[in-house]
């Protein structure tokens, strides 16, 4: 892989934005030395300037993630990126540390631009490297790091804690409510109260301000009505009914794809509102123009609808050739793929295919 020497910035209010172009060959890449950290390093600020052709990007209504495969392979991908100026292209990433994990060079890494259906619409192949930190006390494993699904899973955990607070709240209410009513009705049974229809004696004052009114029957041990009825609706919407699912669907290719017999869609319910998808097995990929999405897998409802696709890959990746997978609106109900370089294919490709995406449901 042929490198470019970054030797060019742009100024901006005394600060110096390294200019990458995202019209280069496919197999050049741009030397970042400004992205080399070393291991410990975190939140390492990287000012840059994108261009096109030349021609600062316009980035309004678009935004910039850093995804690349460290040293070791281990997949890496952020999307702490803040625009300085986005009519000028000017960008300032923030590198989090677990981009920092394996020693030596990234063996490929991409600046991507999305637009607001997270559809890649450009993206350029970056270089840069990892050294080692000998003052560190304990050995440093490269994890995989997705900046993305890490946020959603927290603000998933975060909206699961709010649920069962409202359970056990109400569970709380309830319990409460029914020993009050099993104190009046022990009063009752022992005619410390009034009751209608019978003699009652009263040996004190008895006040009662406003309408008293009861409608259905009171026992000495339940409460029958509208009251508990809603309590144990409100309780029976705050289950989780679809928790620990786990469903395979069938898929088909289209547009010329042949899907293998092991190709499918496998769905793990998280809870009610939330799912993860795995597509997996063998399909044979039509002839294809490069940088063209067509749409080649064909899935049920339930298993695409509302999905979008997160850092898929091959089994055997070819980082020249890299192919992309994307359902950006789900409702399409169709897996889309595109080759990343300029040429595409010209004979089909049988390939053994993995990648996963979440699915929310309404």
């Amino acid at each position: 892989m042929d490198t470019t020497e970054v030797l060019t910035a742009t100024e901006y209010r005394g600060t110096k934005y390294v200019n990458i172009d995202t019209v280069i060959p496919s197999d050049q890449s741009y030397w970042a030395n400004e992205v080399n950290g070393r291991q410990g390093d975190n939140m390492r600020l990287v000012n840059i300037c994108l261009r096109n052709d030349g021609v600062a990007w316009n980035l309004g209504n678009y935004t910039v993630d850093l995804v690349g495969r460290d040293a070791e392979g281990v997949l890496k991908a952020t999307n702490t990126t803040q625009k300085i100026l986005a009519e000028r292209g000017l960008i300032r990433v923030s590198v989090p540390k677990q981009f920092y994990q394996s020693v030596g060079d990234y063996q490929e890494a991409f600046l991507e631009i999305k637009d607001s259906n997270g559809t890649v619409i450009s993206s350029v192949r970056v270089a840069f490297t990892v050294w080692a930190n000998n003052t560190l006390i304990s050995r440093i494993e490269s994890k995989m790091y997705l900046g993305e699904v890490n946020q959603f899973m927290k603000q998933c955990e975060e909206s699961i804690d709010l649920i069962q607070n409202d359970v056990a709240a109400v569970k709380q209410q309830s319990s409460a409510l029914n020993d009050l009513l099993q104190t009046y009705m022990q009063e009752i049974s022992r005619n410390a109260v009034a009751t209608l229809g019978n003699e009652n004696t009263f040996t004190a004052d008895q006040h009662v301000k406003g309408d008293v009114e009861i409608d259905g029957t009171l026992t000495a041990n339940a409460l029958a009505g509208g009251a508990l009825n809603t309590i144990n609706s409100m309780i029976d919407a705050a289950r989780d009914k679809h928790k620990g699912e786990i469903k395979t669907y069938k898929c088909n290719g289209i547009n010329g794809a042949v899907a293998g017999d092991n190709l499918e869609v496998m769905i793990f319910r998280i809870n009610d509102a939330m799912g993860y998808a795995v597509c997996h097995g063998n399909i044979t990929l039509p002839a294809m123009k490069g940088g063209t999405f067509l749409e080649v897998i064909s899935a049920p409802d339930e298993a695409i609808a509302g999905g979008r696709t997160i850092f898929p890959s091959h089994d055997n990746p070819n980082y020249i050739d890299a192919f992309v997978w994307s359902a950006p609106h789900g409702d399409d109900k169709a897996i889309f793929g595109v080759y990343r370089n300029d040429n595409g294919t010209a004979s089909p490709d049988p390939e053994y295919i993995e990648f996963g995406y979440w699915i929310k449901y309404e």
